[in-house]
């Protein structure tokens, strides 16, 4: 009965100026605010959160660029510019091809120094990726084949078939002049001497355009 009083005493103190039955619920103790969720990557790092979902993370393609910098190893610190092969693979100094396709950038960084560990070509290293396109995204087109550096390249505005095999080093000696553009769900099929021999007829090309140069067989 005496804690029952003393209740009544302490909501009615709390109550005066107020709407009838908030006075308790002051009594109450504030619920402390959940700390927004947090995704442990590969090294420790936390993944960003957006709302309760966490920020999607990029996973390399095929004919990405990485810019690969492997520390710790003196005197050299060498700093890598590589291309996704048609693989899916890079090639790395000293060791085999590694699957990059598919990977996040710490998961590579991961596969990269374990690589090297296990090979026992370095006793410690430090390796860190940076995919360019995804901090400075620019336009840019493909072009397989047969040409001297074929791969993603960046796309100048007025490009045409004829530049954009020029700008990928030509094409090589095992080339056929049969050649085709993919844009879309449009498939062009080019006549590499016939633009050269008609350059008024040459084909102005897009931004994710494919240029694909086949092979001769004879």
């Amino acid at each position: 009965m005496k804690r029952a009083r003393k209740t009544l005493t302490a909501c009615w103190a709390a109550g005066i100026g107020m709407i009838i039955g908030v006075g308790c619920q002051t009594l109450l103790p504030f619920k402390k605010m959940a700390t927004p969720p947090t995704h442990v990557l590969p090294g420790g790092a936390t993944q960003p959160v957006v709302g309760n979902k966490p920020f999607p993370t990029y996973h390399i393609q095929v004919n990405d660029t990485l810019m690969i910098f492997l520390r710790g190893i003196t005197p050299e610190q060498p700093q890598l510019e590589l291309m996704v092969d048609e693989n899916g693979d890079v090639k790395l100094p000293y060791i085999n091809t590694i699957k990059a396709e598919g990977s996040t950038a710490s998961e590579l960084e991961d596969a990269i120094r374990r690589s090297y560990l296990s090979h026992k070509i370095y006793k410690n290293i430090t390796v860190n990726v940076i995919i360019p396109a995804q901090t400075t995204p620019a336009p840019s087109f493909y072009i397989k084949g047969e040409v001297h550096s074929p791969g993603r390249i960046p796309y100048v505005n007025g490009m045409t078939v004829l530049t954009a095999v020029a700008a990928a080093g030509g094409p090589n000696d095992y080339f056929s002049p049969s050649m085709v553009l993919l844009r879309g769900t449009q498939k062009i099929k080019i006549n590499y001497y016939d633009l050269e021999k008609h350059p008024d007829q040459d084909i102005p090309i897009q931004a994710g355009d494919i240029i694909i140069v086949d092979k001769s067989w004879f």
